[in-house]
């Protein structure tokens, strides 16, 4: 009686193992961390200490970002204290074997002569060698587990007034195109023909591939992150790609940001179509012109965004219910910690919530607003996610059996708890499932 007993209790004991493991893999969370923010100062400031509490939620860790020459297509680093947050890889993956370490290159961080990475797609196999030799040399000098590519593609033109306003403020290319009458992108490139995109989308097939051949015989993974309003449909072959690409993270953030739109505003990440829509982006067309390209759902990311996009108000609004197309005017000034206009961190949001008044849709996102003072401030109109719409994308990945959520970024969630919901509340927010 006692060996049946025992025998039981064995047989229940691997049952419940099982299932604690099946809980923790229903979808992986990977976490963005921009290696800048070691530069902001004060509360800002992020530090190795600060990244490894964050480690036990996060299955893949991103390092973003760095560059490549133009002139030598070798990979440089992008700011002086990169190299030693690097060093610092080698050590945490022998403390952190859970977790996959990559590297992200671009990310709208490698400013310098930025068409140089339709030039990459465009160069002899022997330059594109170079920069694949360069950056395996990189990955493995540091130890990382493979290379994210934050690839900085043309991006979509918008039909926006606004938006031609704001670019003809970022350099005189953009100025000249306009006056010539001539589209032009967020880059401030002229426009290319389709028979160029045609050509673009091939050589970064031929490309991925070349990198994924390289780098697969060091067992060192090849990822895809689509920033957002990439023209997907332009630069991109999905089914040519999908067999070198370990995962994909769809940027589905950043639909309405006060650059794009300085004068209208919209919701931040919505899930589906809000009503009134007049840009037509949202997470569920994403998603499914994916998948309507076969691409594997056990790849397929979409992201989620700690921080909050503000827009300077001058007057009351005319009406609160989105998208709002009046009273703004491009975005408002940075936050008291992190100090990046037109953006809030997690914690600066929390401070200035309770002087807002909010409203909230859990498929759509929050958002909050305050009128101008007689004290002569400016009022403010901020997007953003709360840990409940967050819940509802966890839903959705699971619902969709997609691979996961990928967190922008461990730096701007609430890593001192100011809060009061402990910290990384956001991050925490995306293991809905697991707990």
């Amino acid at each position: 009686i006692i060996g049946i007993i025992m025998k039981f209790l064995l047989t229940l004991m691997a049952v419940l193992a099982i299932s604690q493991i099946s809980l923790a893999v229903r979808y992986n969370v990977t976490c963005f961390y921009d290696t800048f923010s070691i530069q902001r100062g004060g509360n800002a400031n992020f530090t190795l200490v600060d990244l490894k509490k964050s480690f036990k939620y996060c299955n893949n860790v991103i390092y973003g970002y760095v560059g490549f020459n133009a002139d030598t297509f070798d990979i440089k680093t992008l700011h002086p204290l990169q190299k030693s947050q690097f060093e610092q890889v080698k050590k945490l993956k022998t403390e952190y074997r859970h977790i996959k370490f990559l590297l992200s290159l671009g990310g709208d961080k490698d400013l310098d002569k930025p068409d140089k990475y339709i030039k990459l797609l465009e160069a002899s196999d022997i330059k594109q060698e170079k920069f694949i030799k360069s950056a395996k040399k990189f990955l493995k000098k540091y130890k990382f587990d493979g290379l994210d590519l934050s690839y900085q593609f043309s991006r979509n033109k918008t039909k926006s007034k606004s938006v031609v306003k704001s670019l003809l403020k970022t350099g005189k290319i953009i100025a000249k195109a306009v006056i010539n009458k001539k589209p032009t992108n967020l880059l401030g490139k002229t426009k290319s023909s389709k028979k160029s995109h045609t050509l673009n989308k091939h050589q970064f097939t031929v490309l991925v591939n070349k990198l994924k051949n390289s780098l697969k015989h060091e067992r060192l993974l090849l990822s895809l992150t689509v920033l957002p309003h990439v023209n997907v449909t332009e630069s991109l072959n999905i089914p040519s790609i999908m067999n070198d690409l370990d995962f994909v993270i769809l940027s589905t953030i950043d639909y309405s940001t006060p650059y794009l739109t300085p004068k209208e505003a919209d919701f931040l990440s919505p899930i589906p179509k809000p009503r009134n829509q007049s840009h037509n982006s949202y997470i569920e067309k994403d998603v499914n012109y994916w998948l309507t390209q076969n691409f594997p759902r056990k790849k397929l990311y979409i992201a989620v965004a700690a921080y909050g996009r503000t827009w300077r108000m001058d007057k009351a609004l005319k009406s609160s219910e989105m998208p709002i197309h009046s009273s703004l005017n491009g975005p408002a000034n940075g936050g008291e910690w992190t100090h990046i206009p037109g953006l809030l961190s997690r914690p600066e949001i929390c401070m200035k919530l309770p002087k807002m008044t909010r409203k909230q849709n859990k498929n759509y996102g929050s958002y909050a607003y305050r009128a101008a003072d007689v004290k002569d401030r400016s009022g403010m109109f901020l997007t953003y996610d709360d840990e409940e719409n967050v819940a509802v994308k966890d839903d959705y990945v699971f619902q969709k059996t997609l691979a996961g959520i990928a967190l922008f970024d461990l730096s701007l969630d609430d890593l001192h708890g100011k809060c009061n919901k402990g910290l990384f509340p956001i991050l925490k927010a995306t293991r809905l499932y697991d707990y």
